[in-house]
């Protein structure tokens, strides 16, 4: 349930308006979910599903440095596979798996299962693997949709937002009732809906007095009831709810790039002209895309800076008259409310320059009166692609603060957003709940993102890999369940390369003898 937060739902709970949820808490175990720093879309999705930290996936958000060249790194599909996610585990242990509206696993790849796709996913091209089962979706739900841009400019109409996402939920819900019904062995369902709202509507959430705070509401009554409808279907089945991040207010700006150039630390070139950059630009970031299957299909889209921003969710990572090349050190590009630095390899002393960056953010607090926390990239990041995160890493007033790096011009730090269709930002704690006959009753438990997929797992009796950083949560288990006096199995990385090249090395001998061959 994308950026769920306790801090809408308990509220809720309270007077009556989610009954389901309520059964959730009483009867099954709950708390909060830790996410990654930062609480942004790719890295958590991505930590979530393989149990790692972002030191040891290689995701941390879109900009990723090397030396003192940049380059857009486009989150897909490609990098969960190559980390090894928990289905396609489960898939290599011979069970079946259906992933429906999961963040960002476009292109499709062949699984033992459904791949239903989510945000990410390009409209206009085909939203489901296999591809044969597209025209049944799309006849159930009566047009499928992978998501809601609340970016529109028709979305200004909050009313028609939100009676949108009802027919969003009410299509997405009617594929999976249908899915339910099928042989599967797990199910991952992403409601993508209460992220769209919360990031467009927080406002009316907190302000009881809003004419919307009202159809805010409805959605997660709605979310609710269709819950409520899942749980019949799967009365003797073990059920988590989790999301990926949570919600809080977003009502002030940082203007990080305008900081670093009043210091000293960003150069710009006097004679360059934004706006006869942008082609050059959009040809770097074109030529920087390492995924194949995107540039095959920007080649068929018109070709433009609009189009990058939207298809890709990307955006200038810092402002087009930046010399990089002089700069000391450049703002990262950050998707969630936070600051991120690259320190170029050209300063001599890293050590001592980042203490002195370090030591000008935190002379902020007293400036401007916010508070920063400020970290090094090792403080939160452990593994063998530490060194490709940004230096330094900060947030404001606990993600409330929008940290903007796109351009020189206005203040320092405001009150003023530089957006108006956005009152929501992500937090560091979502929700975690877990439901069913193994599961305890009325208990309450904090934990990590990276702590899902290893208990997950564990709950298959399928060896986990001994480098991911969460936990299986033994403690939410029944004491007489099978998976309480289970021992957790672990394993070397290497025993699923195995398994996979046999695999492979099964399916050759197969088509050979399809062909005759054999």
């Amino acid at each position: 349930m994308d950026g769920a937060t306790w801090n809408v739902l308990m509220p809720l709970i309270k007077i009556g308006k989610i009954p389901n949820f309520a059964n959730i808490v009483n009867k099954g175990v709950f708390g909060n979910f830790k996410s990654t720093f930062p609480p942004s879309t790719g890295p958590a999705w991505l930590s979530m599903a393989t149990g790692k930290n972002p030191g040891k996936t290689g995701v941390f958000d879109f900009l990723t440095k090397k030396g003192n060249e940049f380059e857009i790194k486009v989150l897909s599909s490609f990098d969960f596979r190559k980390n090894n996610t928990y289905w396609d585990i489960l898939n290599i242990e011979g069970y079946k798996t259906y992933l429906l509206n999961h963040p960002l696993l476009y292109p499709f790849y062949k699984i033992d299962g459904i791949m239903v796709g989510g945000m990410g996913t390009p409209v206009n091209t085909g939203f489901v693997y296999p591809a044969k089962l597209e025209k049944k979706l799309n006849d159930i739900s009566n047009g499928y949709v992978t998501s809601v841009d609340w970016n529109l400019p028709k979305y200004h109409d909050k009313e028609k937002f939100v009676k949108d996402l009802h027919i969003f939920i009410e299509k997405q819900f009617s594929v999976i009732k249908y899915l339910l019904k099928d042989d599967w062995n797990l199910l991952m369902h992403v409601s993508s809906a209460s992220d769209f709202l919360q990031h467009m509507m927080w406002e009316d959430w907190i302000d009881e007095k809003s004419e919307y705070h009202q159809i805010f509401i409805s959605v997660f009554e709605k979310l609710d009831k269709k819950i409520g409808e899942v749980f019949e279907y799967l009365k003797d089945t073990n059920i988590f709810i989790v999301s990926d991040h949570g919600f809080g207010l977003l009502k002030e700006n940082f203007n990080l790039s305008k900081w670093l150039l009043d210091k000293g630390f960003l150069k710009i070139n006097p004679k360059h002209k934004s706006i006869n950059s942008l082609d050059s630009l959009i040809n770097l970031i074109y030529n920087k895309i390492e995924n194949t299957a995107f540039k095959k299909l920007l080649i068929n889209e018109k070709f433009n800076l609009s189009f990058l921003t939207k298809k890709l969710n990307i955006g200038y990572p810092f402002p087009p008259e930046v010399n990089i090349f002089e700069s000391k050190v450049i703002p990262g590009y950050s998707s969630a409310a936070y600051g991120a630095l690259h320190i170029m390899d050209s300063v001599k002393d890293q050590k001592n320059f980042k203490k002195e960056i370090i030591l000008e953010l935190k002379k902020l607090e007293k400036t401007y009166g916010f508070k920063i926390d400020v970290y090094k990239r090792e403080e939160i990041y452990s593994g063998e692609k530490t060194n490709q995160a940004p230096d330094i890493l900060f947030k404001i007033n606990d993600h409330q603060c929008n940290v903007q790096s796109s351009s020189l011009k206005g203040e320092i730090f405001s009150n003023n957003l530089p957006f108006k269709n956005k009152s929501g930002s992500h937090r560091s704690e979502g929700i975690f709940c877990a439901y069913g006959p193994d599961i305890k009753e009325g208990k309450e438990i904090n934990v990590q993102i990276y702590d899902l997929a290893p208990t997950i797992l564990h709950i298959f009796d399928v060896p986990i890999q001994n480098d991911v950083d969460g936990r299986v949560l033994t403690e939410i288990f029944k004491e007489n369940s099978e998976f309480a006096k289970r021992k957790p199995r672990y394993t070397k990385l290497t025993h699923f390369h195995k398994r996979t090249e046999d695999e492979k090395i099964k399916e050759v001998i197969k088509d050979l003898k399809l062909k005759k061959k054999f």
